[in-house]
């Protein structure tokens, strides 16, 4: 009950602060746009996407 009600204000309080311009517009997204996975490449990482993945699935276990 209440961890699920914490969790709802993380979800809205994002869109909230940004239209009254209080945390930066790139920040300011929708809940279900922040998990949407950007094309290959478009972050600069130390390593390759591949490389990252077989890393984390090896750490994962």
């Amino acid at each position: 009950g209440r961890f699920a009600m914490l969790g709802a204000v993380g979800c809205i309080a994002p869109e909230i602060l940004g239209k009254l311009g209080l945390i930066p517009p790139e920040t300011a997204l929708p809940w279900f746009k922040t998990g949407v996975i950007p094309p290959a490449g478009t972050y600069t990482y130390w390593a390759d996407p591949f490389t990252l993945f077989v890393l984390e699935m090896a750490l994962m276990g």
